[in-house]
C-alpha cells in the first residue's frame, strides 16, 4: 500500500486539513495520477482471454472467433468463472507485466531495519492534549472487541487473536514495529539448503503458567491438534504450509504421522514444509501456531480457557473474563523472560462503541483506543493533538459477495455493483484517516519487498455498472429485489454501508436493506452462508500476498462468498511452489487478475489506523498487521521520556 499523504514523513495537522479541504484523494499511480479503469471481461461473449487479460484491450469490442480462453456463454454460476485457459492468459500477460520485477530487489532487513519499507505512520500531532489522570499501577489499559474464542487453535478474529497472543507465545516473537521476528519459546532456528525444513531449538526450562514442562512435543502435538477436523479450526489453513497438514485438515488423510513436524528430542522441532516459504518467520509468530496446554484440554475440555482452568505460556496470563466487560491479565511470573517485561498487567476493555471507547479514554479508563469516531479523527487532526495516530496497516476492507444466491449468482450484477459506488468519493468524503481506496483485495506496498506490482480494478465507472445491471435483467434496477446488506455494530461501519445505500440507489436505482448486528452474530451468519452482502475484511497474518490470496480457495473456512473455481485454486498451488521471484510475481498478478474478473467481493478500500495514545507509552510502534505484543511496551513515569 502506497503512504495516503502528499509527500513522505509526518505532517503537521494544518497542512493535512488542507490537503483535504482540497479535495486530494489517494492515489495508487505511480506519480499521483488517480487509479486507471480496468475493465475485464466488459463483453460477455467471444472476447478472447488475450483481450481479457490486457486493460489496454478490456474496452474494445470482442471477437466472435472461437478458440482457446473464448468467455463462457452465460455469466450465471460457476461456468461464469475464469477458466483453465483464461487464467493461462493471464499469466502470459502478467508475465510481460511484471518483468520489471527482475530488476527490483527486495528492502533489505538487516539489525532492525523496516522488514516493510515506509510501512509506518502517516500522521501525529504536535500539540500536546490535556488528559485525564490514569492509575499509577503499571497496568497497560486498552480496548478490544469481544472475542469468539481465546483457544490459540480457534481463533479465526482480530480480537482473539490480539488478547490471546499477549498469553500464549509462539516459537519466534512478534517485534515490536516491522522488524524481523525475534527469538521466542525457540531461541534460535535454522534452514536446511533448500529452503524446505525448519529446525527450531527450543529454550531449556520452558513451562506452563502451572510449572509442567513445555518440549518440543507439546509444539507438534498442539499444532496436530489445530489441524484435527474434529477442533473445526477456522484457521488451521496457515499450517497448510507444513507438509501433509492440508491432507490431514481436509480429512484426505488420517494419520498424524503424515505431517512434517516431527520432536527430535525435548528441545529440537523440525518442521517440514510443502515449498520453501520465505516468509515462514513471519508466519510462526501468528496466533495458530501458538502451543496449547494439552494437559488442561484434557482435563476440562472446552471450558480450558475459563479463568479457573486457563494456564499460559507466554508473558501474562488471565485473572478475569468478563464476556461484553473486559479481560483482566497479570504478569506471569514463571515466563522465560518475566524479568524484562515491563508491566505488572493489562485490563482490555471489552466495546463495540467509538463513542464508548472514548468515554474511557477521557476518564483515564484506557491508554489506547482503536476505532475512534471519524468526527474525533477530524477534529484531531484540525487540532493537531499529539495523542491522535494515523498508521498504515495491511487490511483490506471489502463487502463480501454470497455467490450461492441470487442476484450475486450473476457476475454482471457483481460487477455493478463493484464499479458502481464511488470509492474515492467514499475515503475522500466519509472516511477521515487517508484510507487510499481499494479496486482489489491486494494492497499495493509489495513492490518494496517482492518487487510485485499489484492490479488495479474498477474505481467508479457507472456506465458500466448500469450496462451490466441492465444486461443481467435489471435495468435502472428495475426487477431487482431489494439487495440484504448487514455490517457489525461501529459508527465508521454505519457510516460507509449508508454511503453505499445511497451511492447505489442514486446510480443504480439498487435499494439495499442495511441491517448491523454485533461482530460475533455477524460471523456466525455468514459463515453460515446466511446473507446476501456482508461486510468483513481481511488484514495480513505474514507480509506476503497469499495470505489475501488464499482467502478466496475454494476450501478455506474463511471463503464466505461460495466462491469455487478450480482454475485460481491450481494457481494458488502453483504460487506456494514456486521459488523464482519474477515467475511468481507473475503467478500473483494472474490469481489478482481472475479475482478482479470473478468478484467474490466489493472492495472498498486499504486500512490506515487511527488511534488515541496517552503519551506516557512507550514501545508501541506503527505494525503492518495491528499487531502489538505488550511485552515491548511500557509506562513511563511523572518526567520520564
Amino acid at each position: 500500500m502506497a503512504q495516503c499523504t502528499p509527500g513522505s514523513g509526518w505532517l503537521s495537522g494544518a497542512l493535512l486539513v488542507a490537503w483535504l479541504a482540497a479535495g486530494s484523494g489517494c492515489s495508487r499511480g505511480p506519480e499521483g495520477a488517480p487509479p486507471r479503469f480496468v475493465r475485464l471481461s466488459a463483453e460477455r461473449a467471444g472476447e478472447l482471454a488475450a483481450a481479457v487479460a490486457d486493460p489496454a484491450d478490456a474496452t474494445a469490442s470482442g471477437d466472435a472467433a472461437a478458440g482457446a480462453g473464448r468467455l463462457p456463454t452465460t455469466e450465471i454460476g460457476p461456468e461464469a468463472f475464469a477458466n483453465a485457459a483464461m487464467v493461462d492468459g493471464f499469466v502470459a500477460t502478467c508475465r510481460a507485466e511484471q518483468a520489471a520485477a527482475k530488476d527490483v530487489d527486495p528492502a533489505p532487513a538487516e539489525d532492525g531495519d523496516a522488514l516493510l519499507a515506509g510501512y509506518g505512520s502517516i500522521y501525529r500531532g504536535t500539540r500536546p492534549k490535556a488528559l485525564a489522570e490514569m492509575p499509577a499501577d503499571n497496568v497497560f489499559r486498552w480496548v478490544e472487541g469481544n472475542p469468539e474464542y481465546l483457544d490459540p487453535n480457534k481463533i479465526s478474529e482480530a480480537s482473539g487473536t490480539a488478547i490471546a497472543s499477549q498469553m500464549f507465545e509462539t516459537l519466534l516473537a512478534l517485534a515490536p514495529g516491522n522488524t524481523p521476528p525475534r527469538p521466542g519459546q525457540a531461541e534460535r532456528f535454522d534452514v536446511s539448503p533448500d529452503g524446505l525444513t525448519y529446525t527450531f531449538h527450543l529454550r531449556p526450562g520452558l513451562v506452563w503458567s502451572d510449572g509442567t514442562p513445555i518440549t518440543a512435543e507439546t509444539f507438534r502435538r498442539s499444532w496436530l491438534r489445530g489441524l484435527d477436523p474434529a477442533t473445526a479450526s477456522t484457521n488451521a489453513v496457515q499450517l497448510w504450509y507444513i507438509a501433509g497438514a492440508e491432507a490431514y485438515n481436509t480429512g484426505a488423510s488420517t494419520d498424524p504421522a503424515a505431517v512434517g513436524v516431527r520432536a527430535l528430542d525435548d528441545l529440537t522441532l523440525e518442521v517440514r514444509l510443502t515449498a520453501p516459504t520465505p516468509f515462514f518467520p513471519d508466519l510462526v509468530t501468528y496466533i495458530a501456531y501458538a502451543p496449547v496446554p494439552l494437559h488442561v484440554v484434557e482435563a476440562h475440555g472446552v471450558r480450558w480457557t475459563r479463568v479457573e482452568h486457563i494456564v499460559t505460556n507466554g508473558p501474562f496470563t488471565m485473572t478475569e473474563w468478563s464476556p461484553r466487560s473486559r479481560v483482566v491479565l497479570k504478569k506471569n511470573p514463571r515466563y522465560w523472560d518475566a524479568a524484562n517485561v515491563a508491566l505488572d498487567g493489562s485490563v482490555i476493555h471489552i466495546s463495540d462503541s467509538e463513542s464508548r471507547n472514548v468515554l474511557l479514554y477521557d476518564t483515564g479508563q484506557a491508554h489506547y483506543i482503536n476505532p475512534i469516531p471519524l468526527t474525533l479523527i477530524r477534529d484531531g487532526i484540525s487540532d493537531g493533538r499529539d495523542d491522535l495516530h494515523v498508521d498504515q496497516q495491511m487490511c483490506t476492507y471489502y463487502y463480501v459477495f454470497n455467490m450461492r444466491r441470487a442476484p450475486f449468482d450473476d457476475r454482471r450484477v457483481r460487477l455493478a455493483f463493484d464499479a458502481g459506488v464511488d470509492k474515492l468519493g467514499l475515503t475522500r468524503d466519509v472516511l477521515s484517516a487517508f484510507q487510499p481506496p481499494a479496486t482489489s483485495l491486494l494492497p499495493d506496498m509489495y513492490r518494496s519487498t517482492l518487487g510485485y506490482t499489484s492490479v488495479p480494478g474498477p474505481l467508479h465507472d457507472l456506465e458500466l455498472a448500469r450496462d451490466e445491471l441492465a444486461a443481467a435483467g435489471y435495468p435502472g434496477g428495475r426487477g431487482l429485489p431489494m439487495v440484504g446488506l448487514v455490517y457489525n455494530t461501529f459508527e465508521g461501519h454505519k457510516l460507509i454501508a449508508e454511503f453505499i445505500e445511497r451511492d447505489l440507489r442514486a446510480g443504480l436505482g439498487v435499494e439495499l436493506d442495511v441491517r448491523n448486528m454485533e461482530w460475533k452474530s455477524l460471523l456466525k451468519q455468514v459463515l453460515a452462508g446466511d446473507f446476501q452482502l456482508a461486510r468483513t475484511s481481511w488484514c495480513a497474518d505474514y507480509p506476503d500476498p497469499l495470505t489475501f490470496l488464499s482467502v478466496f480457495i475454494g476450501d478455506s473456512p474463511n471463503n464466505y462468498s461460495g466462491y469455487v473455481n478450480p482454475a485460481y485454486d491450481g494457481l494458488i498451488e502453483r504460487i506456494r511452489r514456486e521459488t523464482d521471484r519474477t515467475e511468481r510475481n507473475a503467478l500473483l498478478c494472474a490469481a489478482e487478475k481472475a479475482l478482479n474478473r470473478d468478484l467474490p467481493m466489493l472492495p472498498l478500500y486499504f486500512y490506515t489506523r487511527a488511534y488515541l495514545l496517552r503519551p506516557e507509552v512507550r514501545g508501541f510502534l506503527p505494525q503492518y498487521a495491528n499487531r502489538h505484543y505488550l511485552k515491548w511496551v511500557s509506562l513511563a513515569g511523572e518526567g520520564q521520556e
